[in-house]
């Protein structure tokens, strides 16, 4: 396999790195603080029992810190490598920020560092490379951003808000490229979400696919909205989002509900981190008045439809929660954790739409070790999920 030299995109676009391709940039949006979510129902403090949690110091934290958005445009020398979207430029080198949700480990592509001390990657590349002779607007998030619902979202088409502003600074139209469509969702987020078709104007990128082009528009910072969205994003999402479940009322009217709602997320039909005691969460809820939905069982309209009329939402942590991007401001949603890791990426999503926000800590169950987080069953204490969910309910009746 091939060596390539990694560097940074902005040490490419300044020279540090030498190359004999092109890269401008131009600045799209500045850096800008987000509040966090302070914990209002729940866990406000961290229990004794959470093994770890990420980003670090997030239970106590204020705000986070928006990245500025750069566009930088490659022109020269440029491939991208399958669905994985892996920038490499002059046939040596790669685009670290490319890297992003690829884990090279997976595929059996070593990092190390040569000599000179620059870190390079071996990659095993196909021989023969399709030149489509366009300009190209990369909307590829490494081997999550196609296979995760929430990362789809968050990293995958992210990039999308500024797709007009980078047209229009570059004073070029770009063609889309895209993972091979995996699921009936994302043909659905192409053909329909976005108003137009998207999918007539795009190329879609096989795991083994190597293209070339005339030149290639990168935004970096838009493949790690999962944790540090910027809250333009949700603005940007919920006015097409507006228009995309708009249908009669006759179509939706089983969905349309002018009450106070509240709903929780069921995971009964989840593979993986399977909740024990789930039955009798859905009872307990089921008991104050929640709506026990199955995410699997509806649409992409219908989960965007009913997220975005939600009260109050109760979920596990997972990629169905990812469509709280489409709730009201000052509604409120409770993710449940389980104290083996506490990840906070949806509770900073729900910040950015300016969401209110409680956490329950679940346990691991007791039982033989499971080779990774995914494969471990763990419940909820129901008292702790009792409290927290009639402290929301009371709240969002006072508002």
């Amino acid at each position: 396999m091939p060596n390539f030299r990694i560097a940074s995109i902005s040490q490419i676009a300044e020279k540090i790195v030498d190359t004999s391709s092109i890269v401008s940039s131009c600045v799209l949006a500045k850096p800008a603080p987000v509040s966090i979510s302070p914990i209002e129902f729940g866990a406000i403090t961290r229990p004794i029992s959470v093994r770890d949690e990420w980003p670090q110091g997030d239970w106590n934290r204020s705000d986070y810190q928006a990245e500025p958005v750069v566009a930088y445009r490659m022109t020269g020398n440029i491939v991208v490598f399958s669905e994985l979207g892996i920038v490499i430029i002059d046939d040596n080198l790669v685009v670290e920020e490319s890297l992003h949700f690829v884990f090279p480990d997976h595929y059996g592509w070593p990092i190390t560092q040569a000599s000179d001390g620059v870190r390079q990657i071996a990659i095993d590349i196909p021989e023969s490379c399709i030149d489509l002779g366009k300009s190209l607007f990369h909307l590829l998030a490494g081997h999550t951003g196609n296979r995760n619902y929430a990362h789809f979202w968050t990293d995958c088409i992210s990039s999308l808000e500024f797709l007009e502003a980078a047209e229009e600074a570059f004073t070029s139209q770009f063609q889309l490229l895209l993972p091979a469509i995996r699921a009936g969702y994302q043909r659905e987020v192409f053909n329909s979400f976005f108003g137009r078709d998207h999918l007539t104007n795009s190329f879609l990128l096989e795991e083994t696919s190597l293209v070339g082009c005339d030149s290639l528009v990168f935004i970096p910072s838009c493949k790690r909205q999962d944790y540090i969205p910027r809250p333009s994003y949700s603005c940007f999402l919920q006015e097409l989002a507006s228009n995309y479940i708009r249908v009669s009322e006759s179509d939706c009217s089983s969905l349309v509900c002018n009450e106070p709602l509240y709903i929780y997320i069921s995971r009964k039909d989840a593979p993986a981190r399977r909740l024990e005691n789930e039955d009798s969460i859905e009872v307990l809820l089921a008991s104050k008045g929640f709506r026990v939905i199955l995410a699997s069982k509806l649409d992409l309209r219908e989960q965007i439809r009913l997220f975005s009329q939600a009260t109050v939402l109760v979920s596990a942590h997972g990629a169905g929660l990812a469509n709280l991007l489409f709730m009201k401001r000052n509604s409120i949603v409770i993710e449940m954790h389980c104290d083996d890791m506490v990840n906070w990426s949806l509770r900073r999503l729900a910040s950015s739409v300016g969401l209110r926000y409680g956490c329950v800590v679940g346990s691991v169950a007791i039982q033989a070790p499971a080779s990774t987080f995914q494969d471990k069953t763990w419940s909820v204490p129901l008292d702790d999920l009792s409290d927290a969910v009639d402290a929301a309910i009371q709240s969002s009746s006072a508002v």
